[in-house]
């Protein structure tokens, strides 16, 4: 009996981020799509309906100004719908980044907060939908950064 039946193992993924970030006292917001993200995730059982992952991916943020960050992602995943071909999940958990570049001289150099989400399977092929918000500016700001998320993946 094996304890890996649904593990994924590695995921190379591909994904747009909707950046948006949210200006509390005037509650007015900007938004930008922004494609360039790509990572990979590794994936494991904890238990018979919950899985962890860790990844690294090339993030880009920012709604007026594009700044890319290597981000690091665990997450903890419950299955909602476990079958040999077939999942459902709702996860979440924390993200780290450290900026690569930018082209705004006042970006952070680090991003970090919490990630939520959902992710769908079918054989090695998923789509993962997810939200980041970014704690980053919380203390600095009345400003509010976020990210929607899609992303495909093909596991090996």
């Amino acid at each position: 009996m094996s304890f890996n039946v649904w593990a994924q193992h590695f995921t190379v993924w591909y994904g747009v981020g909707n950046n948006g970030v949210t200006n509390s006292s005037s509650y007015s917001s900007n938004h930008k799509l922004q494609f360039a993200n790509f990572g990979l995730e590794y994936t494991d059982n904890l238990s018979s309906k919950w899985d962890w992952s860790l990844g690294v991916g090339y993030v880009t943020r920012g709604v007026k100004s594009r700044t890319n960050y290597t981000q690091v992602e665990g997450n903890v995943a419950f299955r909602l719908v476990s079958t040999p071909n077939f999942g459902l999940s709702l996860l979440a958990g924390p993200f780290a980044g450290v900026k690569v570049s930018s082209n705004y001289g006042g970006a952070r150099t680090a991003a970090y907060g919490w990630q939520a989400g959902a992710k769908l399977t079918y054989n090695r092929v998923s789509l993962k939908i997810g939200y980041d918000y970014d704690y980053g500016k919380l203390f600095h700001s009345d400003n509010h950064f976020y990210q929607l998320f899609a992303r495909v993946g093909y596991s090996f």
